[in-house]
């Protein structure tokens, strides 16, 4: 998960883009706001949790006030490890100043500056946000990615649950094996109404 700061500004205001990518399939989900902070982080959180077409156990930042009070003089614990602590989801952040482990994500936001913002809505965050949901539903269902082998994330997704049964894991991983599959299959039904099994 990572913010981008709009190219642009709305309205005079400046804007960030949260964006969640998925390690394996490059499954992605992202939405404007005109601010960032932890409360935000989480409510994009909920959204990601809604969306995405399988379970989530991990979730990987980077050190920013909206990620993590890691760096803060506080006590206090911060909303996002809240939040990921009650669903049962990791927290991990990179070390400083290396990018290269948030690579999916960096590489996203390229692709969105070369195809997207350029041509995105500047008038309001609700137009915007319109434009990334079309924009969402191109790249994860019909857009071919090559670091996937020219497969789009939903297709990616789809061959990852036809396969997984037949997978060997180590006994240790079984249980998180099986816990996936049954709610990825869920998911995936629920979201594109199609059931691979």
């Amino acid at each position: 998960v990572d913010v981008k700061y709009l190219p642009y500004k709305i309205k005079g205001e400046k804007g960030y883009v949260y964006v969640a990518i998925d390690e394996c399939t490059r499954w992605r989900h992202s939405k404007a706001y005109p601010a960032i902070n932890g409360d935000l982080t989480v409510e994009f959180m909920r959204e990601v949790l809604d969306n995405a077409p399988f379970p989530i156990f991990c979730v990987q930042t980077d050190n920013g006030q909206e990620f993590t009070n890691r760096f803060l003089k506080t006590e206090k614990t911060h909303p996002l490890d809240q939040w990921c602590e009650a669903n049962g989801i990791e927290h991990k952040c990179i070390p400083p100043g290396v990018k290269e482990l948030n690579g999916k994500v960096e590489r996203s936001h390229r692709i969105d500056e070369q195809y997207f913002y350029w041509r995105s809505p500047r008038e309001s965050f609700e137009g915007l946000n319109l434009a990334i949901k079309e924009w969402l539903k191109y790249y994860n269902e019909e857009r071919p990615h090559g670091g996937l082998g020219y497969m789009t994330p939903k297709e990616k997704i789809e061959e990852r649950l036809i396969a997984l049964p037949n997978e060997d894991v180590d006994c240790k991983l079984q249980y998180i094996k099986n816990r996936y599959q049954i709610e990825a299959q869920m998911k995936y039904y629920n979201i594109y109404n199609f059931g691979l099994f």
